[in-house]
């Protein structure tokens, strides 16, 4: 069977109020952005505003998680006290008012070890006045009518005001008791009375009423007032909580503009790191392109050194061609005059031959 939503969350709720003290706010925050994250924004603002637990309310909170059957126990002693007092305040037996108390007594003092327990565990302070207003808050939890209502399954955030009517829990010693049966035989006292006047026990007896209906009067005004506070505190506390929400409406605001400039700085750092890696890349093609200028640069000048020399060996050369084809002419002058030497030589020659 699948579980709704707003049982999940109720569940939630449960398990923030069962954790260590100094866990709850960062763990109710959470819960709301997460809720929020789902788009479940009415339940995120209920949640948004839980309030933090007092500690003597987490202390309740926790034996009433961690000691169930005896808390019902205190719960149930209650009941039967309120519905016994109310007997005895008619009239009826004060016994099972007594008995009903005594057993709220020890499921209480049972229930305050398990909450000095749970404080200590937690390392939180066990004051005697914390102790004491524990106490009170338990008692006030047994006694009221609504004390399972405010119970709320464990979620109880502050103290709990006792009842109207705890006023009236020393009266069981003081409340008249109904006249025994007159013997058979006898006349009926009230006809006596009729006849006397009313007699020390009967003015007695309609001292108490008074005073009792005189408690009851301002246990009901108290009553009324407690109310009234309460519904003026309801009233505060509503408008704390529009006004939490409104607060927590601008800061969901202020987070989206706050998110929405984030994703602006990081479009623009993502863009002017893309200008740094083109600048970089810029930078870098222009020291490659530097550096082959400087090795082209450097070919230019072995080439330019290359091409000296060789126009120094061309000279060179050249020099040594002049002086070839001088020493070529100087030897074909001297072959000239040699073979000019040689016809002279011969002419003559044949010119003694031939002479007788």
């Amino acid at each position: 069977m699948a579980v709704s939503p707003a049982a999940d969350v109720e569940a939630e709720v449960d398990h923030l109020y069962g954790l260590p003290l100094g866990e709850f706010t960062a763990a109710r925050d959470a819960l709301a952005r997460r809720l929020r994250s789902e788009g479940r924004r009415e339940e995120a603002k209920a949640v948004a505003i839980l309030p933090k637990p007092n500690q003597a309310a987490w202390a309740v909170n926790q034996v009433f998680r961690g000691r169930r059957a005896k808390f019902e126990a205190l719960l149930d002693a209650g009941d039967r006290a309120r519905a016994a007092q109310i007997g005895a305040l008619t009239g009826g037996r004060t016994e099972p008012f007594r008995a009903a108390l005594k057993d709220e007594e020890r499921a209480l003092g049972e229930l305050l070890r398990a909450a000095r327990e749970a404080l200590s565990a937690a390392g939180l302070g066990v004051s005697e006045a914390q102790i004491g207003r524990i106490a009170e808050t338990l008692r006030a939890l047994a006694h009221r009518p609504d004390g399972r209502v405010l119970l709320d399954r464990g979620r109880l955030v502050r103290e709990v005001d006792p009842p109207g009517f705890e006023v009236l829990a020393g009266l069981e010693a003081s409340m008249p008791r109904r006249p025994a049966p007159a013997p058979k035989g006898e006349p009926p006292k009230e006809e006596a009375s009729k006849k006397m006047g009313p007699t020390p026990l009967q003015r007695r007896e309609a001292e108490q009423a008074r005073l009792l209906k005189e408690r009851l009067a301002k246990a009901t005004a108290e009553e009324k007032e407690r109310a009234r506070r309460a519904e003026e505190e309801r009233k505060a506390e509503e408008k704390r909580r529009r006004r939490l929400e409104a607060l927590r409406d601008r800061l969901a605001a202020s987070e989206a503009e706050s998110a929405r400039r984030a994703e602006e700085a990081r479009a623009l750092r993502a863009s002017a790191e893309a200008s740094e890696r083109a600048v970089a890349e810029a930078l870098a093609k222009s020291d490659r392109a530097s550096r082959e200028a400087v090795r082209a640069e450097e070919e230019a000048k072995r080439a330019r050194e290359a091409e000296a020399r060789a126009h120094d060996a061309l000279a060179a050369a050249q020099e040594e061609a002049t002086r070839a084809f001088e020493k070529a002419r100087a030897a074909e002058q001297a072959s000239e005059r040699t073979r000019e030497a040689a016809a002279t030589i011969a002419r003559e020659y044949h010119a003694a031959r031939n002479q007788p």
